[in-house]
């Protein structure tokens, strides 16, 4: 009278679906890669990257060729770039090869659903196939290379303890090596040979990220007994120009020039010159799916130093145009340069910031102390991002100028003490002792 399980091809029980209901598994890529170059294209936006990079970049987004893994990697400053830097990347495709890509693959960030985006793909016959939500199994090519390129950069970093901000030289010297490295994916083919079989890998030798080097001094106009070089650090290869690409430390620029010296044995950085932590520039990768929440450490409140304007040295990406060897690049006028409080929709979180203060009762309006100065306030601005890298809210914190206290009168006085970790773990170590 009971059925054997054995012959039911499914069990249709609807409390069941409701109650085991489990995700499909994937199993490994089949061989079913593309037969002609950029017949399909993988595409993903990693970031954001909680350290900004020397030029300010905070996200990078590849682009890799199905038929011959090979990458394209530019960097970004915000997403709002990617429309601009794939057409960009498609229009060199075009020239270059003489070809158009056939299809692009990427997840579901809105970025790829732009109306622009959208307009410029129906507009060039551009099939988009993205991945269901919370899928990123189906974009795993790109998802996988964005991996790949980060577990490389940061152990260029860590190996020769070049500063975590310097991280966007590190990807982009990540990205030109493994296109020129045999991919098992290939059967130890190389991805820059199958695009360019009659150009050799390397237009010159490679040198060891992160060491010491000089570099000519071609500035006219020197002294006859001034130095001949410059001392910089080596920070990886121009894709458009036959030099090196190496910055120095001392001007804040960065020079590309064939007329270097190396010492690949001397490290420019003896030790780690950083005391962020190197998940704080390349976050662990998360197995669970993008909706799993993982458990929330410990944090103790505290206010890191934000820089409101960008640096002082100009942008020189490596799909940037042609530098002069051995000169820097001009400064570019910025928006940014503007004053900050001016800015639309900082206002508000201004007046939010005094009401808690009056609210909180934050000070007491007293007689100033003869013979005392006061402590001045100035404005702190940040912008709070969501787990997406989108914009979640803006912050304006007002905070004393502790920089103008004076050493024996008043520099013991702390206006907002702040525990370190040191500290609350030792609190809570002798709490647990005493019970």
């Amino acid at each position: 009278m009971v059925p054997r399980f054995s012959t039911l091809s499914s069990l249709p029980c609807e409390s069941c679906q409701l109650g085991k209901h489990t995700r499909v598994s994937f199993p490994k890529r089949l061989n079913n890669r593309a037969k002609s170059p950029f017949e399909l294209v993988h595409t993903d936006v990693w970031g954001l990257c909680r350290t900004a990079s020397t030029l300010g970049f905070q996200y990078f987004v590849t682009f890799i060729d199905d038929y011959s893994r090979c990458t394209w990697l530019f960097l970004m400053k915000n997403r709002a770039e990617l429309f601009s830097i794939f057409q960009k990347f498609y229009t060199e495709i075009q020239t270059q090869f003489n070809i158009s890509i056939r299809v692009l693959r990427s997840d579901n960030a809105r970025e790829y659903f732009s109306t622009q985006f959208t307009s410029f793909m129906s507009h060039h016959g551009i099939l988009h196939q993205s991945s269901c939500a919370h899928t990123p199994q189906q974009n795993g090519v790109a998802e996988r290379k964005n991996r790949h390129l980060v577990e490389t950069a940061r152990t260029l970093l860590l190996h020769s303890h070049v500063p975590f901000h310097f991280w966007g030289d590190a990807v982009l010297t990540a990205c030109y090596l493994i296109n020129r490295m045999p991919s098992s994916v290939l059967h130890d083919q190389i991805p820059h040979s199958l695009l360019f079989p009659d150009q050799s890998l390397y237009f010159l030798p490679p040198r060891v990220f992160g060491c010491t080097c000089f570099v000519q001094i071609l500035t006219p106009g020197q002294d006859k007994l001034s130095a001949k070089a410059m001392k910089c650090l080596f920070l990886g290869y121009s894709r458009l120009q036959k030099g090196y690409r190496c910055y120095s430390l001392e001007t804040h620029r960065y020079f590309i020039s064939a007329d270097v010296t190396f010492f690949e044995d001397s490290p420019f950085f003896s030790t780690t010159s950083e005391s962020l932590p190197v998940s704080e520039v390349f976050p662990i990768p998360i197995v669970s799916p993008p909706d799993a929440m993982p458990p929330r450490p410990l944090q103790v409140y505290h206010r890191r130093p934000r820089v409101v304007a960008p640096l002082p040295f100009p942008e020189a990406p490596a799909d940037s145009l042609p530098i002069p060897s051995a000169s820097p690049a001009p400064a570019l006028p910025s928006h940014n340069d503007l004053p900050i409080a001016v800015r639309k929709g900082w206002r508000q979180a201004m007046v939010d910031e005094m009401a808690a203060l009056h609210s909180n009762g934050t000070w007491d309006l007293v007689v100033l102390p003869s013979g005392k100065s006061t402590v001045g306030c100035r404005w702190v601005y940040a912008v709070k991002v969501g787990p997406d890298g989108q914009v979640d809210r803006l912050k304006a914190r007002l905070v004393a100028k502790g920089y103008t206290q004076v050493y024996g009168s008043d520099y013991g006085d702390t206006f907002s003490p702040v525990a370190k970790i040191a500290s609350v773990r030792l609190l809570l170590s002798m709490a647990a002792m005493c019970s």
